[in-house]
């Protein structure tokens, strides 16, 4: 691409975001610290959290509880949940020296939405795509801030911010692209902490840029990032197996990680179902009490029975199970966007952004400056296709799935810029 003058220059672009920053980003971030004050504490994985914040403090030990003399696995507190928040907590609470008051979630929350969404920012305007950048730091702040609880799902915004940096950068081709790169690996491995599921969204939007950059390129070379990506993956798991290592612990009485096949049971309860299952953790305790009553919550035989009966269910009524993920499609597609401007429907959205995007593509298929337009538009496909299909195999409220208006919307903008890279004739016909 050729550097020209007017909105495209450097100095031009780096006033611009220092302004939104200033005007947007900024105020919308400082209200939503403000929002942390009395929500309610009732979230019991939070309150592990604290618990091992306050161990941590005391022993400077991670991801354990106290107990008596001793420290156990934070799981045995309340399992299946993921890493990020109560590491967070707990290396804030040992550096300060100070225990963890509830309201700090939030806080943390708000901190690790409005980093990622300046990283995501700062990465598209070094792709050269000002106008996604912009969007990002102005419609993006408003977007960060639409969920307040002293939960984990609030962060979900940051877990999918970062997870989509690498994928840029590896497909893209950003200034200090290398640097990018790196610090890409570090936003995957966070956001795996943060919220697996968003993070794996992320490990395999990675391996797609990396499989469309071998095809682009020619070269083989890029399976040596694939091999990183997949060895990334394994974060969570890694580090629980140091922990564990370090500090000598027996296995945790329950499991660590998400319990997917719990979701996936649960997920049947979404909607009207003839299983008379709900999206409810009862109906989960229900359905495994049924089989073995001695059963422990949240243990590996826990989630081995709900395997089982979801497996079964699939099996005995394919298309029971069929209709319900089609209504729960139908329900997301028509899920109102408030996040966006207008509040468009989603449904409509995908369908522009797809015909526009393929169009573009078409018509500048021999630009010598289209990779970082391709880079956007692919991450932001597959991150939004893995929240539609989060919402039909697991639960669709918006709790879930607000992340997907982040790609939307970088959508919407780099095809503006596109265009108005065209338009300034920056990109060769």
């Amino acid at each position: 691409m050729e550097s020209v003058r007017g909105f495209s220059a450097p100095f031009v672009r780096t006033a611009l975001l220092l302004v939104c920053l200033a005007l947007a980003t900024a105020p919308q971030a400082y209200r939503s610290f403000q929002k942390a004050d009395g929500l309610p504490h009732s979230w019991t994985t939070a309150k592990v959290w604290l618990a091992s914040a306050d161990c941590a403090r005391a022993t400077h030990k991670f991801l354990v509880l106290c107990h008596g003399e001793d420290v156990v696995p934070i799981a045995d507190g309340f399992g299946g949940d993921d890493l990020g928040h109560a590491l967070a907590l707990e290396v804030y609470s040992v550096v300060s020296g100070a225990p963890v008051r509830p309201e700090q979630i939030s806080h943390l929350n708000t901190a690790l939405n409005y980093t990622a969404l300046i990283a995501v920012a700062l990465l598209l305007m070094a792709c050269n795509l000002p106008v996604a950048s912009l969007s990002v730091l102005t419609v993006g702040a408003f977007m960060a801030r639409q969920f307040h609880a002293l939960t984990p799902h609030p962060a979900q915004f940051a877990a999918a911010c970062f997870a989509v940096i690498l994928p840029i950068a590896i497909l893209g081709r950003p200034r200090f692209r290398a640097a990018w790169i790196a610090a890409g690996f570090v936003g995957l491995a966070v956001a795996l902490l943060l919220r697996e599921a968003i993070g794996m969204m992320g490990v395999l939007t990675a391996l797609i840029a990396t499989i469309l950059l071998v095809i682009r390129e020619r070269k083989l070379a890029p399976v040596v990032l694939a091999l990183a990506i997949v060895a990334t993956a394994a974060t969570p798991y890694a580090l629980l197996r140091a922990r564990d290592a370090v500090y000598q612990l027996p296995p945790p009485e329950k499991l660590e990680s998400h319990g997917t096949w719990a979701n996936l049971y649960m997920g049947l309860g979404g909607v009207p179902n003839p299983f008379g299952i709900e999206w409810s953790d009862y109906s989960a305790i229900d359905a495994v009490k049924a089989v073995d009553p001695a059963v422990p919550y949240l243990s590996p035989r826990f989630y081995e029975i709900l395997r089982e009966r979801y497996l079964d269910l699939v099996r005995q009524h394919p298309a029971e199970v069929a209709s319900i993920y089609w209504a729960k499609l139908v329900l997301i597609l028509h899920a109102e966007m408030s996040g966006l401007p207008f509040a468009p429907t989603l449904w409509p959205v995908l369908l522009v952004l797809a015909i526009s995007g393929a169009l573009v593509r078409w018509y500048r298929r021999s630009d010598a400056g289209i990779e970082n337009f391709d880079a956007v538009m692919a991450a932001s496909a597959s991150m939004a296709a893995g929240f539609v299909a989060q919402g039909v195999l697991i639960y669709f409220h918006m709790q879930y799935m607000f992340p997907i208006q982040m790609f939307l919307l970088l959508g919407a903008a780099v095809l503006i810029d596109v265009f108005l890279a065209a338009g300034m004739g920056r990109l060769r016909k």
